[in-house]
């Protein structure tokens, strides 16, 4: 079995992060969850990256371990904070490797310091096409239905038996959604609290269409791997093939029967992807 992960913390930026350190031999790869996730799911592709890479998996602010303050969760913040934490790492250029908002945040981060990179992994990343970020801005679609969700259980169980199978988790494989379980909701009062507040995730999602995304996309000028699900609802084939074409030095894998949620639902095709994407651009 793999040995496990090792918490540790960093402060950023004016919060304590958490992170999980891997271990692993070669040079670094750092990954970055989506929106309400944690560090945690990515088990799985960690553990086969750690063959060939060091690997470290950040909480962002607001998320599993990690600070929560009640505000600041602009998506610029989640780049800072990432830039910040490669920073902090005395083993850079890394492997960026992001999922939905970490995969734009990612971007984000590797557009404005490509000194800190040496190639990035961009799965299913909210890229918002341009004419639509004016009718998303103020409330997110999403936000409201975040808003509303049951924050407190009676235990990890009935979590987990709630949620294998159902809505957003229903192609989940069960070890992870175990992790994100176990790991995301914090023992309290007899029962378990979810570790990222609503109001926090439903902020989150509201600051989603005021980042440019593209802006980022057309810096980038390192080796990018852009990873779709082809059942995703949140990037479209259209934007997907998009963003390839401009990237220089870009590909894009598109994953049969995959949703948004992909890396949690097939995460050793994700890490083949990635592993082979490595061995042929870098």
């Amino acid at each position: 079995m793999p040995a496990k992960p090792v918490s540790r913390f960093v402060a950023v930026n004016g919060v304590r992060l958490h992170y999980l350190d891997f271990a692993g031999d070669g040079p670094t790869a750092v990954l970055h969850h989506a929106t309400g996730f944690h560090s945690w799911v990515w088990t799985p592709i960690a553990e086969a990256l750690a063959g060939r890479y060091r690997v470290y998996a950040i909480d962002g602010r607001g998320h599993g371990d990690s600070d929560k303050p009640v505000d600041g969760y602009q998506w610029e913040a989640f780049v800072a904070d990432f830039t910040a934490f490669v920073e902090f790492l005395d083993r850079r250029p890394v492997f960026g490797i992001g999922h939905s908002l970490g995969a734009t945040a990612t971007a984000g981060a590797a557009a404005a310091r490509p000194d800190l990179f040496r190639a990035v992994v961009l799965l299913d990343p909210i890229f918002y096409p341009r004419e639509s970020r004016t009718s998303l801005a103020g409330e997110h679609p999403i936000a409201a239905a975040a808003r509303r969700r049951r924050e407190v259980w009676g235990s990890h169980d009935e979590v987990f038996e709630s949620y294998q199978g159902r809505g957003p988790f229903a192609k989940w494989r069960d070890d992870v959604l175990r992790l994100y379980v176990d790991h995301g909701f914090a023992l309290e009062n007899g029962g378990v609290r979810l570790k990222c507040p609503p109001p926090v995730e439903a902020q989150v999602y509201r600051m989603a269409a005021s980042f440019d995304p593209w802006a980022a996309v057309e810096r980038l000028r390192l080796p990018v791997l852009v990873v779709r699900g082809a059942q995703s609802t949140t990037f479209s084939a259209k934007d997907a093939a998009e963003t390839a074409r401009r990237l220089p030095d870009g590909k894009l894998v598109t994953l049969e029967g995959a949703s948004h949620t992909f890396p949690m639902e097939q995460p050793g095709e994700v890490a083949r992807a990635i592993l082979d994407f490595a061995e042929k651009r870098l």
